[in-house]
């Protein structure tokens, strides 16, 4: 009479942490993606005449950034990432903060009645411009999440 209901929680405990396994590795696969993003705009984010002129100070361009990040998660293989919002550092013009949203689907949950059949997970990454003459601290600016 008892290994029928231990057979049940055995399941149920399997169920569950195959459920927070895949949320858990979704999740470090949108961190890895929101990084790499964030480096890939910081890196395409600057103006080609600002480097070949060689006057003035290096800074970000919004419309490049963008573009860059666009085309970063087109490049990424994880289907149904949004790019929520992004952010470029206002007081040194140096850094980019990205912020992601993937929604994934559970396995096992879906087939409990009443039970939510994914989660909405996101990730905030930031990179910047990083040298010694110039060195930048955290990017100072907020991205929105709605």
């Amino acid at each position: 009479m008892l290994m029928p209901a231990a057979v049940l929680i055995v399941v149920i405990l399997g169920s569950i942490a195959l459920d927070f396994g895949t949320v858990h590795l979704r999740q470090r696969e949108l961190d890895n993606i929101a990084a790499a993003a964030a480096n890939d705009a910081v890196g395409f984010g600057v103006s080609e005449a600002d480097l070949r002129s060689g006057a003035g100070e290096i800074v970000l361009q919004p419309e490049l950034v963008e573009t860059a990040l666009r085309d970063a998660l087109a490049r990424r293989g994880l289907d149904g990432v949004e790019l929520v919002d992004f952010c470029i550092d206002p007081l040194s013009g140096r850094g980019v903060k990205v912020a992601l949203r993937l929604r994934t689907q559970y396995f096992m949950a879906r087939a409990i009645p009443g039970a939510s059949s994914g989660i909405t997970l996101t990730s905030i990454q930031s990179a910047s411009l990083e040298s010694d003459r110039y060195p930048s601290g955290d990017i100072d600016c907020a991205v929105a999440l709605s």
